[in-house]
């Protein structure tokens, strides 16, 4: 929870920062408090961009555990230490914002795309201030 919403010109669907990375975005805005869905929620979904060979995937929250990276398939170049950035598709978030960067990379699984764990950049348990992205014609007070 953070104590600015409507009245000072938040909406449901903002972008949240806390430099240098994404960390979520507005999802319940009243008069004066708004709700953060962090990243790292479980119930969180977003389409990201391995910034190295911009192949797309979708970021997931893992708790504690960071982030999970989707959808890549395992035939795919992805090693440790790759940054992850937002893709700009859906136009919730900018494209090329950072999200995190590649810790582990697991090509053992029977399955048809890889395992790939994310660590934030952002350090979700020490978070105090953060950023709200607004548009354009939005005003913040």
């Amino acid at each position: 929870m953070i104590n600015k919403g409507a009245a000072h010109g938040l909406k449901a669907g903002m972008p949240v920062m806390a430099p240098p990375g994404l960390i979520g975005r507005l999802v319940d805005v009243s008069w004066h408090a708004s709700k953060v869905l962090l990243f790292i929620d479980e119930n969180s979904n977003i389409d990201a961009i391995i910034q190295r060979t911009r192949m797309q995937g979708i970021i997931s929250g893992a708790g504690p555990r960071g982030f999970i990276l989707k959808y890549i398939s395992k035939t795919q170049d992805v090693k440790e230490g790759d940054i992850i950035v937002s893709s700009g598709m859906g136009g919730v978030f900018p494209k090329g914002l950072l999200i995190g960067q590649v810790s582990n990379v697991d090509r053992q699984d029977a399955s048809l795309f890889l395992k790939i764990n994310v660590a934030p950049f952002v350090d979700f348990s020490k978070l105090e201030e953060i950023l709200i992205l607004a548009s354009g014609e939005a005003k913040i007070k």
